[in-house]
Order: C-alpha cells, then sequence, then structure tokens
C-alpha cells in the first residue's frame, strides 16, 4: 500500500442466533500499511455497534497480526499507541 491509499471497512452484525441484523461500509483516513486499515477497520466497527446500543459483542477477523497484538501475544507499539 502506499500512503495515498484509502481503506474500506466493513461490517456484518448478528444476533446471538446467527440472525442477520445489518451491514455496513466506510472509508477509513490514509493508511501506510494493510495492518493500519485492518486497525481502522476494527475501530469503525467498535463505534457502531457501540452507538446502535450493543453492549454483548464479539468482534471476528482474518487478520491473524491484529488479533495477535490484541490478544498480547505480539508487541507492536505503533499499532497499541
Amino acid at each position: 500500500m502506499n500512503q495515498n491509499q484509502r481503506a474500506t471497512a466493513a461490517r456484518v452484525i448478528h444476533d446471538e442466533h446467527d440472525v442477520f441484523k445489518e451491514a455496513g461500509q466506510a472509508t477509513c483516513l490514509n493508511v501506510i500499511y494493510a495492518l493500519e486499515a485492518e486497525c481502522q477497520s476494527l475501530i469503525i466497527a467498535m463505534q457502531q455497534v457501540w452507538i446502535k446500543g450493543y453492549r454483548k459483542v464479539t468482534f471476528e477477523g482474518d487478520c491473524k497480526n491484529l488479533v495477535h497484538i490484541l490478544e498480547g501475544i505480539t508487541m507492536k507499539f505503533d499499532v497499541l499507541n
């Protein structure tokens, strides 16, 4: 990715019975690398579910690097900050 590229974030919300509730997408800020886009996507999803009033939420994603950072397996200070 180059630093002038914008990433697109998408989310799908299901309830505890796996019934579809809604979906959405957003354009992120300019990013330098893919992991930054993944972080922005998660933050946007977290903001949206909070705005909608959902309080018990499980997030799923396919970015192994981000999952490892959030679980404390990997340290990456630029992401943690």
